[in-house]
């Protein structure tokens, strides 16, 4: 059986917060690669690399919006997941500007986050209706 490999990026200063998305994700259907800060995120995110980007707002070298455009304007199909400790109004509807369907505030739950990336994936792969699917 061919069982689908998915990509997480993950970009946080927070070592602790970078382990801790490895380790929750660790399973042979994720792959989690972290980069702890805006460039480094951006230089690994290369089109067709990654299916989903988590990313924190209050990165040390650039703000995770930022990171978010950029690598959204070179790979369009990555659905982001913002994770911040400090959300505001404004934070709120630039996320949703740059298509963030998934905004989780610090502390979060490893089961909010793996809800999370689940329904980004269905909304990046959606399932074909069942129906549909059938053969005449």
């Amino acid at each position: 059986m061919n069982q689908t490999m998915y990509r997480i990026l993950v970009v946080d200063d927070e070592c602790s917060v970078c382990q801790a998305l490895v380790m929750g994700f660790a399973s042979h259907e994720f792959t989690v690669d972290v980069a702890s800060n805006g460039r480094s995120a951006i230089q690994l995110a290369c089109p067709g690399k990654y299916d989903v980007l988590i990313a924190d707002l209050g990165l040390p070298d650039m703000n995770g919006m930022e990171v978010i455009e950029r690598i959204k304007e070179r790979h369009p199909e990555i659905i982001p997941i913002v994770i911040t400790a400090h959300s505001t109004e404004e934070s709120y509807r630039q996320a949703r500007q740059n298509g963030v369907t998934q905004f989780l505030e610090k502390p979060f739950t490893l089961k909010a986050i793996k809800t999370a990336v689940r329904e980004a994936l269905a909304q990046r792969y959606p399932v074909p209706d069942r129906v549909s699917a059938r053969a005449d």
